[in-house]
């Protein structure tokens, strides 16, 4: 019998750029991160579930590294 990682250690570093930590997480790096589909994403944000940092109207939209870690901490059930 095969056991798998706890999920902390499937989760994919923090991004860094230049050698600094990145804060915020594109839609696909977000996903990554949540091991979710690109839309799965979407579906949260949209539900209220993910909060999202848009810059200007139409602008792309970032996820907060924290809102990913408060989602992950208020989701996690024991299972019996």
């Amino acid at each position: 019998m095969s056991f798998s990682k706890p999920r902390s250690q499937n989760r994919r570093p923090i991004e860094r750029k230049n050698n600094i930590e990145c804060r915020l997480y594109d839609l696909d790096s977000a996903a990554s991160y949540l091991g979710r589909a690109k839309s799965g994403i979407r579906e949260l944000i949209y539900a209220g579930r993910l909060p999202v940092v848009q810059l200007g109207e139409k602008g792309k939209q970032y996820i907060d590294i924290q809102d990913l870690e408060d989602f992950i901490t208020k989701n996690k059930r024991r299972l019996i």
